[in-house]
C-alpha cells in the first residue's frame, strides 16, 4: 500500500529548496514594489508543503520546536543574504568566482578537501573467527566472564548502522580468538560447540572467507564477436558486443525523451574502483577517498559494465546513454580480491545509509554451512532502505545454491550469456532462486586501472550490466522495488538459446523493453500514485532538470 506520509516525509527538502526559491523571487519584485499574482500564489504553496512534509518528516515531537526554529532562522538568514546579494551583486560573483577557482586548484594539486581522507579500506575485522550475537547486554557480560580461558578480543560488527531500529543488526559481534590462529574445521566445531553449550549467544555463525568470483578468461587484445554498429559513438563501442545484443539502437530512441525522477546511485561493492579513470571520472561519486583506488582490477572493470560514461568519443559505452540516469560509487570490500562475510555485510549497511539506489556485488564464495542470517538480514536491511541488491551467481558451473550470497533471498542472481545468446559453459545455474535473470558475461570489454581497457569473462561481468539497467529503471521509477523489477525483468527478457526453458539461468535481460515496460501501469497501481508521479516529475523538470 502506498505510503503518503513517507512521500511527504521525502519531500521535505525539496520543499525547503523551493521556498527559498519563491523567496528571492519575491525578494526581487520587492526590490521594484511589484507583487504578481503568481508570486504570493507560488509562494504560500511552497510554504504549504513545507509545513506538511516537515510534520511527515518529524511528527508530533518535543524536539520537532528545535527543528522548526532552525529552519526559520535558515529562511530568515536566507532573506539577509539575498539582501546582500541584490545589493552588492557584483562584488559577490566576483567572491565566488575567485573562491571556485581557487578551490579548483587546491583541488588538482592537493586533492578534494571535502572528502573523507581516511585510508582505512574497511572497518572490518579480516582476521575474526565468528559473528555472534547476543540477546541482551547482561547476556554479553555473562558470556565474558565465562569465557575468560579464552584469549578473544569482542567488538560490535556493525557499529556504523544509521537506522537500528530497522534490523537487529546491531546486536551481532565479532569474536577474535586470539590465541588460536588458522583454526582448522576440526576446531571450529569444537568452538561452535563450546559457545553453544553457554547458552548465552542468540545465534553464531563462522565468519566466512570471501572473494571476488575469479575472471574464467582473460583477453590480451579486444575481440569483437558478432559486433554491429550500435549508435554510440566512443571508439571501443564496437568491440562490445553485448551492446549489440542488448539492442542499443533500440534503446537510444527509448531514452531519447526519457527525463529521470533522479540520478540513481549503483553501488559497486568490490576491489575499489580507479575514480581517476578518464572513461569513469564523470560518472563517479567518490564515498570516501580510500575507495576511489582499485586494489585490483575487477572493481573497476564492473564499474565501466555498469555506467561508464557513453557518447564521449572515448572508450567503451554503457547503458547509461546519456550519463543522467546512473552514478557509481565505490566501496571497497574485498582488498586485493579477498574479505570476510563481516566486510560484505559492512559493505551493504554503508552503501544503503548512504543512499544507494542499487547494489552491485560480483563476488561470493562457497556455503559451508545452511546458516546465512546475516546475509538475508542486511538484505533486508538494503531493501527497507530503497536499495535493490544484485548478485553473481558464480563462476563452476554447478547450482548457485551452493553459494553466498547467491543462495539468499531477496537478492537478484545474475547468470551469464555468450555472443550466441546460450549460457556460459561456466555460469552456475539458477534453477532454486526465485529472482533470476542472465545477461552477457562472456568476453566483455571494459574499464580496468590506468585509463586502461581488456576483456573478462565471467558471472562478475554480467552483474554489473544488470545492475545499471535496475538503475535507470530506479532513476525513471524509484518506488521500483525486487520484486517488482525482477518482474519487468522477467516478463521482458528473451530465452536463452536454442530452448525456451529459462530454469538454468533466467532470461536474457532486453533494456528497451524493459523501460518501455514501465510505461505500463503496474498492476495494483492506483491512479491517485500516478497523479503524484506526474506531478513530482513536473517539478523535478521545472525546477531541477
Amino acid at each position: 500500500m502506498f505510503n503518503f506520509i513517507d512521500l511527504f516525509a521525502n519531500l521535505y527538502p525539496f520543499s525547503q529548496m523551493l521556498v527559498l526559491f519563491f523567496m528571492a523571487i519575491w525578494h526581487l519584485y520587492d526590490l521594484k514594489d511589484s507583487f504578481p499574482i503568481w508570486v504570493k500564489i507560488s509562494l504560500l504553496l511552497g510554504l504549504i508543503l513545507y509545513f506538511v512534509s516537515f510534520l511527515a518528516n518529524y511528527e508530533f515531537q518535543m524536539f520537532m520546536i528545535i527543528w522548526f526554529f532552525r529552519d526559520v532562522l535558515i529562511y530568515l538568514m536566507g532573506i539577509k543574504l539575498l539582501d546582500i546579494l541584490f545589493k552588492f551583486k557584483w562584488i559577490v560573483i566576483s567572491g565566488l568566482v575567485v573562491a571556485g577557482i581557487g578551490f579548483w586548484v587546491y583541488q588538482q594539486k592537493y586533492g578534494n578537501p571535502l572528502e573523507d581522507k581516511d585510508t582505512k579500506i574497511s572497518s572490518f575485522n579480516p582476521d575474526a573467527e565468528f559473528l555472534v550475537e547476543f540477546s541482551s547486554p547482561e547476556k554479553l557480560r555473562e558470556f565474558q566472564q565465562k569465557f575468560m580461558e579464552h584469549k578473544f578480543t569482542l567488538e560490535p560488527a556493525f557499529p556504523q548502522l544509521k537506522s537500528p531500529d530497522k534490523t537487529d543488526l546491531d546486536d551481532f559481534y565479532v569474536l577474535d580468538l586470539t590465541d588460536i590462529k588458522d583454526p582448522n574445521q576440526t576446531e571450529i566445531d569444537k568452538l561452535t560447540h563450546e559457545l553453544e553449550k553457554l547458552k548465552l549467544i542468540n545465534y553464531i555463525e563462522y565468519n566466512d572467507p570471501i572473494q571476488v568470483w575469479p575472471n574464467e578468461a582473460e583477453a590480451q587484445q579486444y575481440s569483437s564477436p558478432n559486433s554491429t554498429y550500435v549508435a554510440v559513438n566512443d571508439e571501443l563501442a564496437a568491440n562490445q558486443w553485448a551492446l549489440s545484443t542488448m539492442k542499443m539502437d533500440k534503446l537510444v530512441k527509448v531514452l531519447k525523451n526519457k527525463i529521470p525522477v533522479k540520478k540513481s546511485n549503483i553501488f559497486i561493492l568490490d576491489t575499489g574502483v580507479d575514480a581517476k579513470h578518464s572513461d569513469l571520472s564523470a560518472n563517479y561519486k567518490s564515498f570516501r577517498s580510500s575507495y576511489n583506488r582499485d586494489t585490483d582490477k575487477h572493481g573497476t572493470h564492473c564499474a565501466g559494465i555498469a555506467a561508464a560514461v557513453t557518447n564521449n568519443k572515448l572508450g567503451i559505452a554503457s547503458l547509461n546513454l546519456t550519463n543522467k540516469y546512473t552514478s557509481i560509487t565505490s566501496i571497497t570490500v574485498l582488498p586485493k580480491g579477498r574479505g570476510t562475510q563481516e566486510s560484505i555485510v559492512d559493505g551493504m549497511i554503508e552503501a544503503a545509509d548512504n543512499g544507494a539506489e542499487v547494489i552491485s556485488m560480483s563476488l561470493g564464495g562457497p556455503r559451508v554451512e545452511s546458516k546465512q542470517k546475516i546475509y538475508e538480514r542486511a538484505i533486508q536491511y538494503a531493501n527497507q532502505k530503497g536499495a535493490i541488491v544484485v548478485v553473481a551467481a558464480g563462476n563452476d558451473g554447478k547450482s548457485a545454491s551452493n553459494n553466498v550470497p547467491a543462495s539468499c533471498e531477496g537478492v537478484i542472481v545474475v547468470a551469464a550469456t555468450d555472443n550466441n545468446d546460450r549460457i556460459a559453459r561456466f555460469s552456475s545455474t539458477l534453477k532454486e532462486q526465485n529472482y533470476r535473470i542472465a545477461a552477457p558475461g562472456v568476453d566483455i570489454l571494459s574499464t580496468i586501472p590506468n585509463n586502461k581497457y581488456n576483456t573478462f569473462s565471467g558471472t562478475s561481468m554480467a552483474t554489473p550490466l544488470v545492475a545499471g539497467l535496475v538503475g535507470i529503471l530506479k532513476s525513471l521509477k524509484p518506488s521500483l522495488n525486487t520484486q517488482e523489477v525482477w518482474q519487468i525483468l522477467d516478463d521482458t527478457g528473451i530465452y536463452p538459446y536454442p530452448e525456451k526453458d529459462e530454469s538454468l539461468s533466467g532470461k536474457i535481460i532486453q533494456p528497451a523493453e524493459a523501460i518501455l515496460q514501465l510505461d505500463q501501469k503496474t498492476p495494483g497501481e492506483s491512479w491517485i500514485l500516478s497523479i503524484w508521479e506526474t506531478i513530482i516529475d513536473f517539478l523535478y523538470k521545472v525546477f531541477l532538470y
